[in-house]
């Protein structure tokens, strides 16, 4: 023992004389000068740069202190990377058994520029085996260690940099005016640095003044780490030439706020955290008249990507729009290559009047008179490539609750739902509750990808009440009036439509209130296909009678082109004509048929009156005129009252419809007169009607004598004839004496009686009681007259 001893004293001694030794020749060998002279030229040979060097300060136990780096541009001039001092401490003892342990490494107040030229090469490209100019050609590293021997057994305590600064200056953009932006205030640290196990740092610095922190653990062996990163306030317009060709519009204000969490590796990388967008003006070219003001714009997700596998996983995940929320998660598959999507987007309860705030006011200008409001909740799974958009939406569901708008005096509602699945689409309980009366409506998309979309709907109703729902007479929906005519040029004609829709439909509703004119089993069976829209069956029960009718309209045609068809039986007229036409309420009654066929095309009144055509006929039975323009007209000019109301028996007539007239041929048959209206109405109400008048007996003593009415025709049963000529406008028609007429039938009334007193001489009449033989005798003698006397 005391042998081993005295061994141990004898070689400490020797340390210790050796240490003495090491340290005498440092001081003497290793002297700044000796430094400057060893490292400088070295330096500007490996990085082929002008490298000056302030004050060293060396210690063989400490490090070494290395003041007033310079390291000089390429070219001359800047300066490429210029530091206060370099600081290297180590430890001296733990070098004797093979371990480096670094106290410190520091940079204070380094100066880093870092230049993009304009061929799009850095000023440090040569550096890290670039093609900049003069570059060397890369040679391979030698060998940290010889195969088989023990790895390296590294320790650095602690790296910092202190008031750093890096800037940059980009002339790829624009030689003549380069970007330029600056990392100031740069704080780096670093602690219990190794290659084998992780270690913390944190970065500080303000990015354009714009305060940016890192703090996390760095992993060398795994190749990854973790971090956390916050960033305040980043003016993003300020890097406008980097992406003004990717924006639609101008930018002119964006602020950038950063607060997020990333960890992992070279294969994989998790992230969660929050992205803000806020002060955000933008200008779009497609919309200059809705500009986006002070936005905001907030992004909250979690992330998993597998780097190697091309594949993303997203958490639940909220994007937010001035308070309109979206919500999205899901996968995305071979993001880097072909993009896959599997995903699920959210619609939170969104309030229609906050999404109207939110939004530029110019978008929803038009909806601000309507004061929408109610809740929108969706969900929605979109999956399939990218490359295809429109496949994209697989199966989703949006509610409507109490969703409103005020329109004509209205506020409806809607409820329900709207269901996508199996690539179509279809309603569910969806209900419009207008006034009292709730109509239900059934739709079905069965493709959405189908081109042409078809679509089905089906809407019910127990009860419609139209007077409430449909905007009053002369006002626009929004309750104003209608500008006077001739205060806006004349409307052109509409069309051609090309609607990408193929659709049909039915409307059930048990009972329809139009003008106080109820219509009962309402039914209307349409259908619109390669832009024809049809009506094939309109039909229901109304005033009595029934209501059938059928129509179809061409929208491919500038101006449209229709037909249809319309028949009523036994309707009552009184309450169809107050319904249609209120102002001629109370003049027709009676049990109304009518058959009619219409064609036309234009939507202009001019083309309406010129295009116009069609024929058709009515009956009425049992039936009464009271206080028509022409009855009134006609009263006024036999000079009686008695004919302002005609109860009739029958009225029946036919009409055609060209050239912008209506031609007629009709009769009324009425215990006090007879009349048969024939001629034309042109369609802007002017007469030209040939009207044969016939009274009975005690009405034709009563206005016979007066005036022209002398000239009365009086039949074998006593009834007077007058044929009159009617023209001038509807609303106030004139009357006159048919003079050619009235000729005619003195000459018939003359040759009858001729033909009269010839047969009674001829053959006398048969006594009473006894058969008329004379026919064959009167028709003779008819024959024989119509040969001398013509017709």
């Amino acid at each position: 023992m005391k042998k081993f001893w005295k061994w141990f004293g004898i070689a400490a001694a020797v340390v210790v004389v050796l240490v003495i030794t090491l340290a005498v020749l440092a001081k003497v060998l290793i002297t700044p000068e000796r430094v400057k002279e060893t490292v400088l030229p070295l330096a500007r040979e490996a990085l082929q740069r002008d490298v000056a060097l302030g004050e060293v300060e060396v210690s063989l136990f400490s490090g070494i202190v290395l003041k007033d780096l310079t390291i000089r541009e390429r070219e001359g001039g800047e300066d490429f990377l210029s530091a206060r001092q370099v600081v290297l401490r180590y430890r001296f003892w733990p070098l004797l058994f093979g371990r480096v342990v670094v106290d410190e490494v520091r940079l204070d107040a380094p100066r880093i520029l870092v230049v993009r030229r304009a061929d799009g090469l850095f000023n440090f490209s040569d550096l890290i085996g670039g093609k900049g100019e003069g570059a060397k050609e890369a040679e391979p590293a030698p060998p940290t260690a010889r195969e088989g021997s023990a790895p390296l057994n590294l320790l650095v305590s602690r790296v910092g940099i202190r008031e750093g600064e890096v800037r940059f200056r980009d002339f790829a953009l624009d030689p003549a005016k380069p970007f330029e932006t600056t990392i100031g205030a740069l704080e780096v640290s670093a602690s219990d640095i190794s290659l084998e196990k992780p270690f913390p740092f944190e970065v500080q610095a303000r990015v354009n003044d714009a305060p940016l922190a890192l703090e996390g653990k760095a992993d060398p062996k795994a190749l990854g780490g973790e971090v956390k990163m916050t960033l305040g306030g980043l003016d993003v317009a300020a890097f406008a030439p980097y992406y003004r060709s990717q924006v639609p519009g101008k930018l002119s204000s964006l602020k950038l706020d950063l607060d997020l969490r990333a960890s992992g590796g070279a294969e994989k990388l998790e992230s969660a955290g929050r992205v803000t967008l806020r002060e955000f003006d933008l200008d779009l070219k497609a919309l200059p008249e809705a500009p986006i003001r002070g936005a905001k714009v907030a992004l909250d997700y979690v992330v998993a990507a597998d780097l190697k596998g091309g594949e993303l996983v997203l958490g639940e995940s909220l994007l937010e729009f001035n308070g309109l929320r979206v919500g999205f998660s899901g996968l995305v598959k071979d993001f880097a290559g072909a993009p896959r999507l599997d995903m699920e987007i959210t619609l939170p309860d969104l309030d229609l009047k906050t999404a109207q705030a939110a939004v530029p006011a110019a978008l929803v200008k038009d909806l601000q008179p309507m004061a929408v409001s109610g809740n929108l909740k969706g969900r929605f799974r979109v999956a399939g490539p990218v490359s295809e958009p429109l496949q994209l939406l697989r199966e989703g569901e949006l509610n409507l609750t109490n969703v409103q708008a005020s329109v004509a005096g209205l506020r409806p509602a809607l409820n329900g739902a709207l269901v996508i699945a199996g690539g179509g689409l279809s309603s569910r309980a969806l209900t419009l509750k207008a006034g009292e009366d709730l109509i239900q409506l059934g739709l079905k998309v069965p493709s959405l990808s189908a081109s042409p979309l078809a679509l089905s709907a089906e809407v019910s109703a127990e009860r419609l009440d139209l007077d409430k729902l449909l905007p009053a007479a002369g006002q626009s929906a929004e309750g104003q009036k209608k500008p006077a005519a001739g205060k806006a040029p004349p409307p052109g004609e509409i069309g051609p439509f090309a609607i990408p829709l193929k659709a049909d439909g039915t409307v059930k509703v048990a009972s329809v209130l139009y003008h106080g004119l109820p219509v009962k089993n309402l039914l209307v069976r349409w259908r619109l296909v390669d832009n024809v829209f049809t009506v094939d069956e309109l039909s229901g029960l109304v005033a009595e009678g029934s209501l059938a009718a059928n129509a179809r309209v061409d929208l491919r045609k500038k101006g449209l082109s229709y037909a249809s068809s319309l028949k009523l039986q036994k309707v009552q007229a009184d309450p169809v004509v107050t319904a249609l036409k209120p102002e001629a309420a109370g003049t027709v009654f009676g049990a109304l048929s009518l058959n009619a066929d219409l064609t036309g095309s234009g939507t202009t009144p001019e083309a309406l009156k010129r295009n116009l055509g069609g024929k058709g006929d009515l009956l009425i039975n049992d039936g009464k005129l009271s206080g028509t323009k022409l009855l009134q007209g006609l009263a006024a000019f036999l000079g009686t009252e008695e004919l302002k109301v005609l109860s009739f028996q029958e009225s029946r007539g036919n009409f055609t419809i060209e050239n912008g007239q209506v031609r007629f041929d009709s009769e009324v048959n009425g215990s006090k007169a007879r009349l048969r209206p024939r001629g034309k109405v042109d369609l802007d109400g002017a007469l030209d009607l040939a009207l044969e008048t016939r009274l009975n007996p005690e009405l034709t003593r009563k206005v016979a004598g007066k005036g022209d009415f002398s000239k009365f025709m009086a039949d074998d049963q006593g009834w007077g004839l007058l044929p009159l000529k009617v023209t001038g406008p509807a609303a106030s028609p004139r009357f006159a004496l048919d003079s050619a007429a009235v000729r005619s039938q003195v000459q018939q009334k003359a040759k009858e009686k001729l033909e009269q007193k010839i047969l009674d001489k001829l053959a006398p009449p048969a006594k009473e009681g006894a058969p008329d033989s004379r026919e064959p005798a009167r028709q003779l003698l008819k024959d024989t007259l119509k040969g001398v006397l013509g017709n």
